[in-house]
């Protein structure tokens, strides 16, 4: 098991980059997979909204990749905490 670990480990190293590290004013993409848009067809609306500016980075957040967008009320989505 440990000599299959370390192949695997040794094969994908390569291949993976480092994740994107955002800061607060930044802008980015945000993914519709799961929004509920009422557009003609789910095959002619875009992949990615946005781009939106990122308002701030919760200090609690365990995960470096969770943000807070600055979205449009057309989504209706939660994005953070009013302040």
């Amino acid at each position: 098991m440990e000599q299959a670990k370390r192949k695997y480990e040794e094969e994908t190293a390569g291949s993976r980059r480092p994740a994107e590290i955002f800061t607060a004013r930044d802008e980015a993409l945000l993914s519709t997979k799961n929004f509920n848009l009422k557009e003609v067809s789910r095959k002619l609306t875009s992949k990615f909204g946005g781009p939106f500016k990122i308002l701030a980075l919760p200090a609690h957040a365990t995960n470096p990749n969770v943000v807070w967008f600055k979205v449009p009320r057309v989504f209706k989505i939660s994005t953070c905490p009013s302040t």
